[in-house]
């Protein structure tokens, strides 16, 4: 798989952005945002400071997001 960051300064551009990309999801096309993957370090973070020991890897993989 293959990532594509983009950066986009203008909210309605990154709306008709996200809208064109849902276009291609029956294809493979995976959206995820950055504030999500950061959500998904903050939760591990957190998960093992109560004693669980879970990989960063193994978050990703029960939120559904392929790294």
């Amino acid at each position: 798989m293959n990532t594509i960051t983009l950066n986009v300064a203008d909210g309605s551009m990154t709306e008709r952005i996200l809208w064109m990309l849902e276009h291609f999801k029956n294809d493979g096309v995976e959206i995820s945002s950055i504030e999500d993957i950061e959500d998904l370090k903050l939760i591990a973070q957190a998960k093992q400071e109560k004693g669980q020991n879970l990989s960063l890897n193994k978050v990703f993989k029960e939120f559904g997001v392929e790294r």
